[in-house]
C-alpha cells in the first residue's frame, strides 16, 4: 500500500498537483482504493516490461556492433578456429547458428565451438551469426551479425606460367635439361626460366654450355647468369657460354695444359704452397687469355 501511496503522490507532483493539508484524509482513502491499486500495479508492470525490452533491443544492438576477429584462412588448407563465446562475452546467448559457412566448404561444430573444414573459395566472406538472448522469446525472429573471415588464396595460383614470345629476336626454349657422358664422367645440367619470368612471360635468360676434348682428357663446362636488366641478356649469357668453350676448342696451346694438369697433380700429392702459387698464376693467364678472347 504505501508502494501506491508513494506512486500516486509522485505522479501528482510530477503533474503540479499538491495535496493540501486539508485533503490528506480524502488522498488517504483515495488510494486505499481497489481500483487505484490496481491501476498503479499494470502501470509499474507495463513500465518494466518497457524496461526489459530495452535491455533486450540494447543488448542485440551491442552484440551486431561488437568485433568479432577470426583467423585468417588459406584455400586448399585444413583450417579450425575457436569461437570462444566466453571471452567474447556472450554468454547470455541460447540460440546461435552460422550461415555462410558451407558455401565455402566450411562448418561450425557446436560441440568444441570451431569453425573447421578446408576452404573451397577465396576472398573476403561475409559469415552471419543468427543468435537469440536471454529474455527473448521462442517465437521471437533470430538476430542476425555479419562476422568477416578472410580466405586466402593459395600463393601458386597467383603465378601464372605465360610462355616466351618464339617470333621474337634470340629465342631459346623457356626450360631446358641435358643428361649425358662427358668423357669418363656423367653431367646433368639444366637452365630453367624463373617464376618472375614466367608470370610475365619474358624469356630464360640464364645458359650453360660444356665440351669433352679427347685430345686433353679435359671437360668444360660454362654457366651463365643473365643479366636481367638488359632485354638481350639471354642471348648475352649463351654467347658468353658458348665463348669459353669455343676457346679451349681453337687454343692450341696443348703443352701448356700438360704443365697445368702436371702441377695439379704435383699439388695433390706434396700440397706444396709454391706449386699452388704457380698453379694460381698459370690458371689466371689461361682466364685471361680467354676472358679477352670472349669480349
Amino acid at each position: 500500500m504505501a508502494e501506491v501511496k508513494q506512486y500516486i503522490q509522485t505522479l501528482l507532483n510530477a503533474k503540479g498537483i499538491t495535496i493540501s493539508a486539508n485533503r490528506q484524509v480524502l488522498f488517504e482513502e483515495f488510494v486505499k482504493a481497489a481500483e487505484c491499486e490496481e491501476a498503479v500495479n499494470t502501470i509499474v508492470q507495463k513500465q518494466n516490461q518497457i524496461m526489459e525490452k530495452w535491455k533486450i533491443k540494447n543488448r542485440i544492438a551491442d552484440i551486431i556492433a561488437q568485433q568479432v576477429v577470426i583467423p585468417n584462412a588459406t584455400i586448399g588448407k585444413a583450417y579450425e578456429a575457436k569461437i570462444d563465446f566466453q571471452k567474447l562475452n556472450l554468454n547470455d546467448l541460447i540460440f546461435e547458428k552460422f550461415e555462410g559457412l558451407e558455401e565455402i566448404g566450411l562448418n561450425f561444430n557446436p560441440v568444441n565451438d570451431t569453425i573447421e573444414g578446408t576452404p573451397t573459395k577465396s576472398g573476403d566472406v561475409k559469415i552471419k551469426l543468427l543468435f537469440k538472448i536471454e529474455g527473448q522469446s521462442e517465437n521471437s525472429p533470430t538476430n542476425e551479425k555479419l562476422i568477416s573471415l578472410v580466405v586466402n588464396p593459395d600463393p601458386k595460383s597467383l603465378w601464372k606460367d605465360i610462355p616466351s614470345d618464339k617470333s621474337d629476336l634470340f629465342w631459346k626454349e623457356d626450360d631446358i635439361s641435358k643428361a649425358e657422358k662427358l668423357g669418363e664422367k656423367n653431367i646433368v645440367v639444366s637452365s630453367k626460366r624463373g617464376r618472375s619470368h614466367k608470370n610475365v612471360g619474358s624469356f630464360r635468360d640464364d645458359d650453360f654450355a660444356y665440351k669433352h676434348f679427347e685430345k686433353t682428357g679435359w671437360s668444360v663446362v660454362a654457366v651463365s647468369d643473365g643479366a636481367g636488366n638488359y632485354s638481350l641478356s639471354r642471348k648475352g649469357s649463351q654467347i658468353a657460354c658458348s665463348s669459353v668453350v669455343e676457346y679451349f676448342e681453337t687454343s692450341s696451346d696443348v703443352e701448356k695444359s700438360k704443365e697445368f694438369e702436371a702441377k695439379l697433380n704435383d699439388y695433390n700429392t706434396t700440397k706444396d704452397d709454391t706449386i699452388l702459387n704457380e698453379l694460381e698464376i698459370l690458371a689466371k693467364k689461361k682466364f685471361i687469355q680467354s676472358n679477352s678472347l670472349c669480349s
